[in-house]
């Protein structure tokens, strides 16, 4: 594939500066060249599984005919944590100044916003739709009767949990393990519930015991 060939090179540079050269030197991220990189540095990303070659694409592929935006990476501070077998499609925008992390097998369709101020995890086997947006901030202070309200809360996603397109992921949501959260809901809060179908704005539980696969 001609992009990824060259994305070649600025995969490398962004191991390098990055990660240990033992790990570096595997390439563990194939990052597209057309992507945006700010503020990266030593120390900001861990791996959960033994680091091998392009265990993390970031700014490849996504659904035939949407249209994708600009791809970044924004690391200002905190923690990059990831599994095996992480993907980011085209039009995905990664910003940390807290902590993240992508279990294995995670993949998100185009144009993705991932802003961690605090924290957002994601478990292993999780899918994302397009336009699918996580921010665990509300990124200016509320007060209300001169006391003033949290700002960031934690997001939780279990595992084998498919997030449709158009959602948004807010301070404080999460959902468990095997779940199912339904085009463009808004998960507010904490349900922390396994086998749950969710979904509107602002997010219900409509269904219980369910399952789901990948088409």
């Amino acid at each position: 594939m001609v992009n990824a060939a060259l994305s070649i090179p600025k995969s490398l540079v962004f191991c390098i500066r990055t990660l240990p050269f033992k790990q570096a030197i595997r390439i563990p991220f194939l990052i597209s060249w057309k992507t945006k990189i700010y503020g990266v540095r030593k120390g900001v990303i861990e791996f959960e599984q033994p680091v091998q070659r392009f265990m993390v694409k970031f700014g490849f592929g996504g659904s035939v005919g949407m249209p994708a935006k600009k791809s970044s990476i924004f690391i200002e501070r905190g923690k990059l944590v990831f599994g095996n077998h992480v993907t980011f499609t085209e039009g995905t925008v990664l910003r940390c100044s807290g902590k993240m992390k992508f279990g294995s097998n995670f993949f998100s369709n185009k144009n993705c916003i991932f802003w961690a101020s605090k924290e957002i995890c994601f478990g292993n086997d999780v899918l994302l739709g397009w336009n699918v947006v996580a921010r665990d901030s509300d990124g200016h202070m509320i007060i209300h009767n001169g006391v003033s309200g949290e700002v960031s809360r934690p997001i939780v996603v279990g595992n084998h949990t498919w997030i449709c397109s158009e959602t948004h992921l807010l301070k404080g949501a999460g959902i468990g393990n095997d779940c199912v959260l339904g085009y463009r809901s808004t998960l507010t809060k904490n349900f922390a519930r396994d086998n749950v179908l969710a979904v509107g704005t602002p997010a219900r539980i409509v269904k219980e015991c369910i399952r789901w696969e990948r088409g």
